[in-house]
């Protein structure tokens, strides 16, 4: 009996683990991908102010005032900028490909899952504030169970079918609770 309960303490606390894993992955995925897009938007501008660059060379140029050298430095200069902005695209794609397998998606085909009929709305987990849906409950911090400044409220009561919302996240709270089974 004692080794039964070890050897289920210890598939929770993997299974803990594994979820946390599974969230700082989607976090660094999600930072990876926000920043792709920001350098993405500051390429764009700088390939604006470099396509305005080489307009003006070329019609200084046109009209002797500037040489051809200052045509192909402005132009020269624009295509690493549009370069750049290539290569960004491609990093942005391969970032959002990362997201997306790490919010468990994969490479087959989309399938509906049938899920368990959790409650969410009408036993919310306390301490959660959902968007435009009220004031803020309040229940017990269950941090301990959670590593990396992440915080769980769950319901003080033990009900198997709510969720626990960790950064946006919905968990199962039967995880965070020693559920001999799941919901």
């Amino acid at each position: 009996m004692k080794v039964a309960r070890a050897q289920q303490g210890a598939a929770v606390l993997d299974y803990r683990q594994t979820v946390l894993t599974a969230l700082g992955d989607v976090e660094n995925a999600l930072v990876s991908y926000r920043t792709d897009q920001q350098r993405e938007a500051g390429l764009a501008k700088t390939i604006d102010a470099l396509q305005n660059a080489f307009d003006l060379a070329s019609d200084s140029y046109r009209q002797g005032i500037a040489s051809f050298i200052d045509v192909l430095d402005a132009q020269r200069q624009l295509a690493q900028a549009q370069q750049q902005r290539a290569q960004a695209q491609v990093q942005s794609a391969l970032d959002l490909v990362a997201l997306y397998k790490a919010l468990g998606g994969g490479w087959e085909p989309y399938q509906q899952v049938q899920l368990p009929d959790y409650k969410v709305f009408g036993d919310a987990p306390r301490g959660i504030r959902f968007r435009g849906l009220g004031k803020k409950r309040t229940g017990t911090p269950h941090s301990r169970w959670l590593s990396g400044g992440y915080n769980c409220y769950a319901p003080k009561r033990k009900a198997r079918n709510e969720l626990c919302v960790i950064k946006n996240w919905a968990i199962p709270v039967c995880l965070f609770l020693n559920c001999a089974s799941g919901p």
